[in-house]
């Protein structure tokens, strides 16, 4: 198979188009033809392999990982022993330790149906970006997740991760602002955000107060965002 392979740390002088043998699903594994294939933020720090702190599970001289990429989507073409309800020719959406290939094993506990009517190509941004916003919006109220009637404030609204918060929590019924430049604006209120703050405008705290506060990008201070939480408010 061919698959986009990391030679070693740094940027895209790293990688390379290369012929490697077809995997094997082992127990509990199912092999995916990929159909798609995203490239997100983790991509890049699996990469370069910053930061350093991050280094015992990447890799500490060499790439862990050698064939980049983990969101998938794709066709199942072979089942390992144990594998019970998928099959031969089921499409499939998943995180992968190695996507960008034309074949990619999964363990089944990372691995779903692809929905009916979702595009095979655009789901593949979906599985980590819109995990990681699911698992932050879930925070809120000690773990029972966002209301209807709650303000959500999401720094970093129009990248991967905060772009599917912006939606989750506005189909929840929360009532959302999201923090991004004025250049995304509409973006931002197409996703579903009530308001949209310019993150370079100055300070977030306009006097209003927030049951979550969910923190994508930007380097504020604690002490800042935890002034714009309601008094059981949540910090993610």
């Amino acid at each position: 198979m061919r698959a986009v392979v990391q030679q070693g740390f740094g940027g895209t002088e790293q990688l390379s188009v290369q012929e490697l043998p077809d995997p094997t699903p082992g127990e509990g594994e199912v092999l995916v033809r990929v159909t798609a294939a995203a490239v997100d933020r983790g991509t890049w720090h699996l990469l370069t392999g910053l930061p350093y702190v991050a280094r015992p599970y990447v890799g500490l001289r060499s790439p862990r990982f050698p064939v980049v990429g983990r969101d998938v989507s794709g066709t199942v073409a072979a089942v390992g022993a144990g594998v019970t309800g998928y099959a031969v020719g089921d499409r499939v959406l998943g995180t992968a330790d190695g996507s960008c290939a034309e074949l990619a094993v999964v363990p089944v506990i990372r691995l779903v149906p692809l929905p009916e009517g979702l595009d095979p190509v655009a789901s593949a941004a979906l599985p980590i970006s819109g995990l990681t916003a699911l698992q932050g919006l879930a925070k809120a109220h000690r773990g029972d997740g966002v209301r209807t009637g709650d303000r959500v404030l999401v720094i970093g609204a129009s990248g991967g991760v905060g772009s599917y918060a912006v939606q989750l929590a506005a189909s929840a019924g929360a009532e959302v602002t999201g923090v991004a430049s004025a250049a995304k604006a509409d973006l931002v209120r197409d996703l579903g955000a009530t308001r949209v703050l310019d993150y370079a405008a100055g300070p977030l705290d306009d006097g209003t107060r927030y049951d979550l506060v969910l923190v994508v990008g930007g380097s504020h201070r604690l002490r800042d965002l935890r002034r714009l939480l309601v008094r059981e408010g949540t910090l993610v």
